[in-house]
């Protein structure tokens, strides 16, 4: 999370219980991009598994 929406969120903790929603709110969008994120990741990983696994094929011809 950037600072900025860090420095937001901890505003309305100091403003009280009144935005509870909001702050809801925003650690699920923050629990939604983090997700994302690793799903990213893990297709990143299985495109560099399928690169390998061609490198290594492409090796086995050469020995």
């Amino acid at each position: 999370m950037p600072v900025k929406e860090i420095q937001a969120y901890y505003a309305l903790i100091r403003q009280g219980p009144g935005t509870v929603a909001k702050r809801l709110a925003i650690l699920e969008a923050q629990k939604a991009k983090v997700e994302a994120d690793i799903q990213e990741k893990y297709t990143e990983i299985a495109h560099i598994d399928h690169k390998i696994s061609q490198y290594q094929a492409g090796l086995k011809g050469y020995l």
